[in-house]
Order: C-alpha cells, then structure tokens, then sequence
C-alpha cells in the first residue's frame, strides 16, 4: 500500500448552519465563600454649634436653614353668628352668658 499527502488549500467559509436547539439547564454551583467585612459607615451628626458633623468633624456648614421672609396675611374670616336673645346672666364666681 502506497500513501501520498496531499495539501487541501483552506476554502471560503460557508453559508451559517441553522441554529442548534437550546440546551439543558446546568446544575447550581457551591456556595461561594463569606466576604470580608465592610468598612464602618460614616457617623453623621449636629454638633452643639448647629453644624453638620462627620465623623466628628465639623463640616462647617449649618444644619439649619436660615430663616424665610414672612408669608403674606391671610384673608379674613367669615362673621359669626349671632347670639340667642344677647341676655348676660351672672352665676356666683363667674360671669357666664345664657348658661
């Protein structure tokens, strides 16, 4: 028997093939390991100067706003209603009317 090699110079690619049928589901893996804990939060607070404090540094800025201009009056309100017949009557140790 004889063998001979023979070169097979590369071709154009081909029309894509249809696509396959979607596989099975793999099983879950292993719980991963605990991390690290995390570095403690800042502490935000008022100092007794009314400032903003981080940390307990004094940011320097005012927790509180200065105040507003003042609101506008408001309107007046509708008029009472009149009274029985208007009588006074006075009862020992006070002054009450139409008790």
């Amino acid at each position: 028997m004889t063998s001979e090699t023979y070169t097979i110079p590369a071709g154009k690619d081909g029309v894509a093939g249809a696509k396959g049928d979607k596989g099975d589901k793999g099983d879950k893996g292993d719980k991963g390991d605990k991390g690290d804990p995390g570095a403690p939060g800042t502490v935000v607070t008022i100092g007794e100067n009314g400032n903003w404090f981080r940390d307990g540094v004094d940011t320097g800025l005012a927790a509180q706003g200065k105040d507003g201009k003042p609101g506008e009056n408001g309107k007046d309100g509708q008029n009472g209603k009149d009274g029985k017949d208007g009588g006074y009557y006075y009862q020992e140790g006070c002054h009450c009317s139409d008790r």
